[in-house]
């Protein structure tokens, strides 16, 4: 999984654990910095046989298809201009042709954000609500941009152009900005 930074408490848990698996290499440095025994390995995320899953998308391509946490960005700040999404001055998406399509992952935590910031931007939202689900919408995606972690993977794997947007687990999400920048998916 991905883990740090932790308290001195914290860990102690981990180095308790039996088998500790850093999923990308961010952990795995920050666990052999502290003399922790790690095992290194991909997401499991990476093994899902996505070629079994592909269908058709739920809406009709291109389209530019962003994974955004609801603890992540300021829907009041959201605007487009010029096809690019901003979140005041900065930048989470760049201009393109394609539309944008707001998505999530994680309907518990998300799907109120996403289908109020979509109605707010004026453009259709997805909660994907299983992993099928989730594959044929990036797989008819010209464009991947995911502040959550298995979209991105997901993005990836299929071979779509994938921007990981820093959130507010900036370890997590750097170690898998790292994975994907310095890894072939082979």
């Amino acid at each position: 999984h991905s883990i740090g930074p932790l308290s001195p408490e914290g860990l102690q848990v981990v180095a308790r654990a039996s088998v500790r698996i850093a999923r990308e290499p961010r952990t795995h440095t920050y666990l052999q910095a502290r003399k922790i025994d790690r095992l290194s390995s991909a997401d499991l995320a990476f093994l899902y046989p996505y070629d079994r899953e592909l269908g058709p998308p739920p809406l009709e391509p291109p389209y530019r298809v962003l994974f955004l946490r609801s603890n992540n960005l300021r829907k009041r700040a959201l605007r487009i201009v010029d096809g690019a999404l901003f979140e005041g001055a900065r930048e989470i998406a760049g201009p393109s042709p394609h539309p944008i399509v707001l998505a999530t992952s994680d309907r518990r935590r998300d799907e109120r954000f996403i289908t109020s910031a979509a109605g707010r931007l004026g453009v259709p939202s997805i909660v994907c609500r299983t992993v099928p689900e989730l594959v044929r919408l990036v797989a008819g995606a010209s464009e991947v941009v995911s502040d959550r972690y298995h979209p991105a993977i997901c993005g990836a794997v299929l071979g779509k152009p994938t921007r990981v947007l820093p959130n507010r687990e900036p370890h997590k999400m750097s170690g898998l900005t790292a994975l994907l920048d310095n890894r072939p998916l082979e």
